[in-house]
Formats: structure tokens, C-alpha cells, sequence
């Protein structure tokens, strides 16, 4: 229905006649159809961005070779740094487990 009375509105409009009420309303309700209101913030967006931003991008092997051993060099940092800060708790543990030896062996 929407599509025959645009079609007959537009030759209402075309021809300058006079639109009744109730054609007037409908014109009105096809107006709206035809054209969605759009907010702000997405009048400059692609509307295929969404999509084309979760696609996984492919890669060579040598990319992929890169960012393996980047992952496992950063795996490593946080290890050592794991393990200097394991060390530092057990180097506290023991001094201070050597200070209460040496105050109950006085």
C-alpha cells in the first residue's frame, strides 16, 4: 500500500493539487518511512563499519611469526618480573626470620 500511495502523492504533489486530510496523513506516515531519522553521531559513519571492523585481518607468517615471539617476549618480562618480586618476599622472609634467631639466641 505504501508504495502505490507514494507513488499517487507524488503525482498529488507534482501537480500541485490539493491534498485532503486524510491523504495528508498519509503522506505524512510515508514521509517518515521513506527517510528514518538518524541520530548525531552516526551521520558520517559507514554503516558497514561495525562489520568490516570485527573481520579478522589477515597476515603473512611473518607477521605472525612477529607477533608470536613480541607475545612471548612480553610473557617473559612479566615472568622475571613475577619471579624478582618472588625473590624479594623470600629475601624479606629470611632476614627477617634470621633477625628473630639472633634476638632469642641473645
Amino acid at each position: 500500500m505504501g508504495r502505490e500511495l507514494g507513488c499517487e502523492l507524488k503525482r498529488h504533489t507534482e501537480s500541485q493539487h490539493y491534498l485532503t486530510p486524510s491523504l495528508f496523513k498519509h503522506y505524512q506516515l510515508f514521509s517518515l518511512m521513506s527517510c528514518p531519522v538518524t541520530h548525531a553521531k552516526n551521520t558520517n559513519q559507514h554503516l558497514g563499519r561495525i562489520v568490516l571492523d570485527m573481520k579478522q585481518r589477515h597476515r603473512t607468517s611473518e607477521q605472525k611469526h612477529q607477533d608470536n615471539a613480541r607475545i612471548e617476549q612480553e610473557k617473559n618480562k612479566q615472568d622475571a618480573a613475577q619471579a624478582r618480586a618472588i625473590k624479594q618476599v623470600a629475601d624479606a622472609l629470611i632476614s627477617e626470620t634470621e633477625a628473630e634467631k639472633n634476638l632469642l639466641t641473645k
